[in-house]
């Protein structure tokens, strides 16, 4: 908790996840299906392109990382990626093959994300490495849990008194609104990176000494 890097990590953590778990597993879907004018089906399949990308980005970047010996680098540009990716889905009105590939590209992209738990490991002492992982873990489900209903409260808020079998409906402007926050959580958590030193750099000296 000391630790300027490791509170960085965690926080960039928290705002780095929140996206895909937020668009991914609550407000992805209707929004899809009012942007886009999708079916439940139509979009669930839409959705599962975001995990596929995560799942296939994750060892391709790690790899990528290792190759390069910077970590940080290619955590922003991957975050950078990704935010691009998200803020093409909620503002602009794409064809449906550009959704899908922007969708999969939003998911491999922040594949990147596992890379902040190898960061916290090489910046500090073995001793620490499961306290460092298990605290860079512990921010996602909070601020996760803080911004679903935060994004239905605003919603809320803008709601103009539209309704579809008897439940609130939001226009596509609402939505834009709402999930601002979603591509805003990515810059920022790139930006936390810019403090974040090389763990790659790091991790040697600490092994010599």
């Amino acid at each position: 908790l000391k630790s300027k890097q490791n509170l960085l990590l965690t926080f960039y953590a928290g705002l780095a996840f929140s996206p895909i778990s937020i668009f991914g597993g609550c407000w992805g879907n209707p929004f899809l299906e009012q942007a886009y004018q999708l079916t439940k089906t139509e979009t669930a399949s839409m959705i599962s392109l975001i995990f596929v990308g995560f799942g296939v980005g994750s060892p391709i970047i790690g790899i990528l990382s290792d190759r390069l010996g910077n970590r940080r680098n290619v955590l922003i540009i991957s975050t950078l990626i990704a935010c691009a990716a998200v803020s093409a889905v909620i503002y602009l009105p794409l064809p449906t093959w550009l959704l899908m590939s922007a969708l999969l590209l939003f998911g491999f992209a922040l594949g990147a994300y596992m890379l902040v738990f190898a960061i916290g490991k090489e910046l500090n002492l073995p001793l620490l490495t499961g306290t460092v992982i298990a605290m860079i873990n512990a921010c996602d489900p909070v601020i996760t849990g803080i911004t679903e209903p935060m994004i239905g409260k605003i919603l809320d808020l803008t709601w103009k008194g539209g309704m579809e079998n008897g439940i609130h409906s939001y226009t596509i402007h609402q939505y834009h609104i709402a999930m601002s926050v979603l591509p805003l959580y990515l810059l920022l958590g790139a930006i936390l990176l810019i403090w974040v030193k090389n763990s790659r750099q790091h991790y040697k000296k600490l092994m010599i000494n």
